[in-house]
């Protein structure tokens, strides 16, 4: 049986608390702990509100392509206890193939508990028998069954699972887990060259601090300070993932010497022009995302100088409407049509598009 999808990564049960009671300090002196939601030590809190949800990257991606109409599949380890079969009866009553999905009987299932104060969450996660998961000989003949893999968040030691998942020519969209995003591009670096090409050299720039928390410009200062330590002598392009690319603006326009040696910079996805979505939080970053923001006006207004190919998607929900991706300093704006945003990045046709101008290649579809 062909499958639209299959999604490979954990799965989990979700604990919220929901509570008034905690007091937020601030603590910037600790880049890490930059904000602490404080209650009273040894203190009994009541709780008025709760609720169990579902969670894990394999499972939320796998529930919203099934209720888009894809036919679904997902790969993952749950424990033989009560959680891993109410995430089994999850995944059936949103018709969702739960047969490929691997029962550990030594290992108790991937939960979460989660204090949110109505404005964001801290989330205590025990990631169980999620970190048992490998793909086996057996799945990996199910992987030739999908037209397209999302792969989320997979162990530490993952390198032969993804030796298993890319030695088939499916098409794939990743989004890296905290285990792989904290090793750096290194252990994953053979992988994007099977899609980009072997002789690339990468150097990944990943900030730290939780998404929106930040000031766009903030980030944009860590960028500086990762570019002096790696790449003053050397010549290189840059690909700008979604808000990634806005950070780059920002940091070119402040930065002439710096960016001396760029050749080439795509942007994926990016909203040049904002997105109707960032009206819904109230985060510094996210504010920068607004179609009138200081931030975006600024860049707007100036041209750095640099060669730019933007790639966008008309269907895009996370940028909306889609073609606010579109750069009109762009030098090519690439129209890729894909069902979401973190699709779009690893679509052949993005990719094809990068190899095609990174090797100078000017016959462009």
């Amino acid at each position: 049986m062909k499958y639209d999808f299959i999604t490979i990564g954990g799965m989990t049960e979700d604990i919220v608390f929901f509570t008034n009671e905690g007091i937020l300090i601030d603590n910037r002196a600790d880049i890490l702990r930059k904000k602490l939601l404080a209650f009273e030590y040894g203190a009994k809190i009541n709780i008025k509100e709760f609720g169990r949800y579902f969670g894990g990257g394999a499972s939320n991606s796998a529930i919203n392509l099934s209720r888009l109409g894809f036919k679904v599949a997902s790969l993952s380890m749950v424990g033989e206890d009560e959680i891993g079969f109410k995430i089994l009866a999850n995944l059936k009553e949103n018709k969702i193939e739960p047969g490929f999905i691997e029962i550990n009987k030594k290992n108790d299932s991937g939960f979460s508990f989660i204090i949110n104060n109505k404005k964001d969450r801290i989330i205590f996660t025990y990631r169980g028998s999620n970190d048992y998961f490998s793909v086996s000989k057996k799945q990996e003949k199910i992987i030739k069954l999908a037209n397209w893999i999302y792969l989320t968040s997979l162990p530490v030691n993952c390198q032969e699972s993804l030796e298993r998942i890319f030695l088939n020519k499916n098409n794939i969209a990743w989004n890296p887990g905290l285990a792989q995003l904290s090793k750096g591009v290194v252990p994953i670096k053979k992988f994007l060259k099977k899609e980009l090409g072997e002789e690339i050299e990468f150097f990944d720039f990943v900030y730290r601090e939780k998404f929106g928390h930040i000031k766009l410009e903030q980030v944009a200062d860590q960028l500086k300070t990762f570019i002096e330590n790696n790449l003053t002598d050397k010549d290189f392009s840059v690909i700008a993932i979604s808000q990634g690319g806005i950070i780059w603006r920002i940091f070119a326009l402040k930065n002439n010497l710096l960016i001396k040696k760029v050749q080439k910079v795509f942007t994926l996805c990016t909203p040049h022009t904002g997105s109707l979505l960032a009206h819904l939080l109230n985060l510094p970053g996210i504010k920068d995302l607004r179609k009138n923001s200081q931030t975006l006006k600024e860049i707007n207004l100036h041209d750095d100088g640099l060669e730019y190919y933007s790639i966008y998607n008309p269907l895009d929900l996370m940028v909306f409407p889609g073609t606010n991706a579109v750069y009109k300093k762009a030098k090519i704006n690439k129209r890729v049509f894909d069902w979401l945003h973190p699709l779009t990045f690893w679509n052949k046709s993005t990719l094809n598009f990068i190899k095609k101008v990174l090797k100078d290649d000017n016959n462009f579809n």
